[in-house]
């Protein structure tokens, strides 16, 4: 509130509800995914809690920003971050003092500098984390040592699947480190549905679910239909809650998203993976990971099973990894019934520089 109370400040943050829920959770629980609709606050609630961390502990402190490029990130995240921290600096100056930190020229890093100290490892700064780059970030982010170190992960569900292993390793090795990673949902298979599986399975929850525990951490989820702007005692233009959508807001949703069968429109509006996967497939993601159990382990085969494996090959050099998933498929006892079940065994990474 010191810092981003002022309506007429440079960056100004008001504590609405979506705001309040991304805090406190971030405080409960060191790997923390937000999942939810577009205009939900979750960038805007992660540059100042950023910032924040930083301050609380300068010295000990590291933040990493993940975004897929710096282009994209200036645009997004790392310019709202640009933006509230000249206004802790315009607060420093007020009291007659100077902040801990400057933001570099040409590079996206704010780094440390106070009383003639001057370190790297301290401060905030951006890491792009695009697929094609996904080796030597992986790279640089394990490389980073710190009492305190941050992970604040936007447009997670875009970034290199390597991320979730990279940070979980940085995790346990800094003890008073945390994670928040936000998205807005693609689809169970992708980053941020890995980081976001419920620790009892898919099966345990639905699209009314608003949050629950994971097999990593926890994960809280937005969706505009939902949003604190939308209720009986508030007009339908009436924005309440600076940024979130209101009613009149859905309205113009359905028109620029489509209709509520389409891909964008669970992403952008539901904040919730399509029911039909990503693209169309003689097998949806939803049946594979609902009704043929493809993320659990089998224990009793009831014939032998049948060895399958796919190959996705890179399309050139610097694009995609080649993925290989290997698997098995054939009748097996679920719950005491024998169903047709596809069973993933292990999804391989390959070598990214072939």
């Amino acid at each position: 509130d010191h810092f981003f109370s002022d309506p007429r400040g440079l960056f100004y943050m008001q504590w609405n509800p979506n705001a309040v829920r991304i805090v406190e959770n971030f405080f409960k629980h060191k790997m923390l995914s937000v999942m939810g609709a577009a205009s939900a606050s979750k960038s805007y609630t992660l540059a100042p809690l950023a910032v924040g961390m930083f301050l609380l502990d300068p010295q000990k402190t590291k933040v990493l920003v993940t975004s897929t490029t710096v282009q994209t990130a200036k645009g997004k995240i790392w310019g709202d971050i640009c933006y509230a921290w000249d206004q802790v600096c315009q607060v420093y100056k007020e009291m007659g003092a100077a902040p801990p930190g400057k933001k570099m020229t040409g590079d996206p890093i704010i780094r440390y500098e106070m009383d003639g100290i001057i370190s790297h490892k301290a401060g905030l700064e951006l890491v792009p984390t695009q697929q094609s780059s996904e080796k030597q970030s992986m790279e640089k982010i394990q490389g980073y040592k710190n009492e305190n170190v941050i992970f604040i992960g936007d447009e997670w569900d875009t970034l290199g699947h390597g991320l979730i292993n990279t940070v979980n390793g940085n995790l346990r090795a800094n003890p008073n480190s945390r994670c928040v990673a936000a998205f807005n949902p693609t689809g169970r298979t992708s980053p941020g549905g890995k980081i976001s599986k419920p620790k009892a399975g898919w099966e345990s929850i639905t699209v009314d679910s608003e949050e629950w525990e994971t097999d990593v951490g926890y994960c809280i989820r937005f969706d505009a239909l939902k949003s604190p702007n939308v209720h009986p005692h508030i007009l339908p233009k009436e924005e309440q809650w600076k940024g979130l959508p209101t009613a009149e807001t859905l309205k113009d949703y359905e028109l620029f998203y489509g209709d509520a069968n389409s891909v964008e429109y669970w992403k952008m509006v539901r904040g919730w993976f399509p029911p039909t996967g990503e693209a169309n497939s003689i097998y949806s993601e939803a049946e594979l990971l609902l009704t043929y159990h493809v993320d659990h382990p089998v224990t009793t085969w009831m014939e032998p099973p049948t060895m399958i494996a796919g190959l996705d090959p890179a399309y050139t050099h610097g694009g995609d990894a080649s993925v290989m998933v290997i698997g098995r498929v054939g009748l097996a006892s679920i719950n005491g019934k024998s169903i047709k079940v596809c069973e993933r065994l292990q999804t391989l990474f390959l070598d990214k520089e072939i």
